[in-house]
């Protein structure tokens, strides 16, 4: 017999269940269901954020990773926070090897390890790294510009003075209230592109891509939203 648990658990508690995974082997599940729930199994543990915000020394990791057990916690996601000292490059060396420690301190003592894929976030910059590589991986955004134009007359796709140019749309503003016929719009693709208006009155619409000079928060000090070492993000 099958049954459902259909009472609703608090969103803040469903953050921290990680999905049940059969035994190896292909293993049944626990005939007493109720005895599981009272007492799950290891794999049921909760994944709370652990957050490596200070100088690391992999002595106070296996304390802190002891403690996490003495409390029924058997699994942890390691998240570099604000406050991890310069001397520790998030993705150098020091930092790697404390991951290594945790890594296989939890296999030893049979506790689960989620790695987390950036220092803070927006994930994807690996603390600003992929920007410094390669400029050209930097944020970029949409910028428009719009004028009206009076036709009968030519317009041109103008270059931009910064980023490049994506695309002009052009469309007729119509009735008494000006709305813009968007279904005869027309797109001119190519900077210095051009196309000839008839009589009338034509909305131009210039779409540029331009780097948003944007930032990610880091996790060492001086690098918060605003300070000058605050890591550069990536486009996405």
């Amino acid at each position: 017999m099958v049954h459902r648990i259909t009472r609703i658990m608090p969103a803040a508690l469903l953050m921290l269940v990680v999905p049940w995974c059969p035994p190896a082997g292909g293993a049944e599940p626990a005939k007493d269901w109720r005895r599981e729930l009272a007492e799950p199994g290891r794999e049921f543990t909760q994944m709370p954020f652990w957050f490596w915000n200070d100088a690391l020394d992999n002595r106070q990791l296996a304390r802190q990773m002891a403690e996490f057990r003495s409390r029924g916690v058997y699994g942890f996601v390691v998240h570099a926070r604000m406050g991890l000292p310069k001397e520790i490059p998030y993705m150098g060396e020091r930092w790697l090897a404390h991951v290594r420690f945790a890594v296989e301190e939890a296999a030893r003592t049979g506790m689960r390890v989620c790695l987390y894929d950036e220092g803070m976030y927006p994930s994807g910059s690996a603390h600003g790294e992929v920007v410094r590589s390669n400029p050209a991986f930097a944020a970029q955004g949409l910028m428009l510009s719009a004028r009206d134009v009076t036709g009968p007359a030519e317009v041109q796709a103008q270059t931009p003075s910064r980023g490049s140019h994506v695309a002009t749309v052009i469309a007729r503003r119509a009735g008494r209230d000006g709305k813009l016929d968007l279904d005869g719009a027309r797109v001119v693709e190519s900077a210095g592109g051009s196309v000839r208006l008839a009589e009338g009155t034509w909305r131009v619409m210039s779409f540029t891509m331009v780097p948003t000079d944007g930032h990610i928060r880091g996790v060492h000090p001086g690098e918060e939203g605003g300070e000058p070492g605050a890591p550069p993000a990536k486009k996405h």
